[in-house]
C-alpha cells in the first residue's frame, strides 16, 4: 500500500509456515519465514526473504537455518555494511548468522550461550568498522564482520552487575557506550578494551 494514499501497489504470496519477522532497510524490506518439509518428512527451514518495497520483487531468498520451525525464534535482523546479521533464539543456544546482503551467502554462524535475562532489556548487537558486538550475560564479544572470527571478549562483571540499554547510536569516535543496570553510564575504547568513564 502507497503510505499516503492507501492504494494497492503490489500483493505477493509466499507459500510459508509463518513469516517471523519484518524489518525495514533502505527501499527494501527483510523477513524471515519458515517454510514446511515435503509431506512433513524432514526439516523446516529458515530462509531470508529480501523484497523491494516499491516493486514486490523479491531481491534476495536464502535458506540459512534447518530444524524444528517451533525451536526457531528470530528476534531482530541487522543491516551492518554489505552483511545482514539475523539474531534468534533456539531452545538450547542463541544463534547468529551473517549473510552477505548483495550475493545472499551466508559468511558465518555462531552458537552461543543463552542470554535469558540480557535478553529481555533492550540490548542490542553493535557495529564498529570490520566489528560485530555482541553482548552477552557478564561479557562482550567482538566478532570480526567477515569472517566471524572472535576478536576479542570484555567481561564487565568488575565494572557493573549487567548492560540495561545498548544500541548502534552508542557507538562512535572509537568507543561503546551503554548504560548498566544500576543506572551507570559506561563508555568503554573498542580498541583497548579500557574503561573510559
Amino acid at each position: 500500500f502507497r503510505k499516503q494514499t492507501g492504494i494497492p501497489l503490489w500483493k505477493k504470496d509466499y507459500n510459508l509456515l509463518e513469516s517471523k519477522i519484518i524489518t525495514p532497510s533502505k527501499s527494501r524490506f527483510l523477513f524471515v519465514g519458515m517454510t514446511s518439509a515435503p509431506d512433513f518428512e524432514g526439516e523446516n527451514k529458515a530462509v531470508l526473504y529480501g523484497v523491494d518495497a516499491p516493486t514486490g520483487e523479491t531481491i534476495l531468498e536464502t535458506e540459512f537455518w534447518e530444524g524444528e520451525e517451533r525451536k526457531y525464534r528470530p528476534r531482530k535482523i541487522y543491516h551492518f555494511g554489505t552483511y545482514y546479521i539475523i539474531d534468534a533464539d533456539t531452545p538450547d543456544y542463541r544463534h547468529i548468522t551473517a549473510i552477505n546482503s548483495e550475493t545472499g551467502l551466508v559468511r558465518w554462524d555462531l552458537e552461543l550461550d543463552e542470554s535469558p535475562f540480557l535478553r529481555a532489556k533492550e540490548v542490542d548487537i553493535v557495529w564498529s568498522d570490520s566489528l560485530v558486538i555482541i553482548p552477552q550475560e557478564g561479557e562482550l564479544q567482538a566478532y570480526n564482520l567477515y569472517s566471524g572470527n572472535m576478536s576479542w571478549l570484555y567481561d564487565y562483571t568488575d565494572d557493573i552487575d549487567d548492560i540495561e540499554y545498548l544500541n548502534q547510536s552508542g557507538v562512535g569516535g572509537g568507543a561503546i557506550s551503554f548504560l548498566s543496570d544500576d543506572g551507570g553510564f559506561v563508555v568503554l575504547n573498542i580498541k583497548t578494551q579500557t574503561k573510559i568513564i
